[in-house]
C-alpha cells in the first residue's frame, strides 16, 4: 500500500468469524510505499489453520481495504 502522508496504520488478519488472527503492522508510518507478508502465524505463536481470511487495512481509523485471502499449506 502507499501512504500519501504520515498516518496511523493498522494491517490485520481476521478469520471468517471476525476474530483477529494476527496484526501485521500497527503504528505511525511516514509517506511512502509499504509491503507486508503473512506466514500464517497468529497471536501467541499459534499457526492459523488452512482457510479463508480477511486482510484489513485501516488508515487514520478509516477502513481502506478489506481483501479475502486463502491460506493453503
Amino acid at each position: 500500500f502507499v501512504l500519501n502522508e504520515a498516518s496511523s496504520v493498522t494491517l490485520s488478519v481476521y478469520d471468517m468469524r471476525g476474530q483477529r488472527v494476527a496484526t501485521l503492522m500497527q503504528g505511525s508510518y511516514g509517506e511512502g510505499f509499504y509491503e507486508a507478508a503473512w506466514n500464517g502465524g497468529g497471536h501467541g505463536g499459534k499457526t492459523a489453520p488452512d482457510g479463508i481470511y480477511l486482510i484489513r487495512l485501516t488508515v487514520n481509523d478509516k477502513m481502506i481495504a478489506n481483501e479475502k485471502v486463502v491460506l493453503i499449506r
